[in-house]
């Protein structure tokens, strides 16, 4: 887990290789959800690297579903 594991989305839709060092481990929570009137569990997902700039989103909206801590 050197390198971060996300990639980046072009103006074209094409993901491109993100090669800088991973800085911390993300991963999603465990939690349920209400889609379509129906609670929906999902369930934690794997931890993985990602880059300092990718860590930057976390505080965006939308993004409270994910935990990070120190590599």
């Amino acid at each position: 887990m050197n390198t971060c594991q996300i990639r980046w989305i072009n103006d074209h839709g094409d993901t491109t290789p993100d090669d800088n060092p991973a800085v911390v481990r993300v991963r999603t929570v465990a939690r349920v959800e209400q889609i379509g009137g129906r609670g929906v569990k999902f369930a934690a997902s794997d931890w993985f690297g990602i880059c300092a700039e990718h860590a930057k989103r976390l505080n965006d909206r939308g993004m409270h579903i994910w935990e990070c801590e120190a590599l």
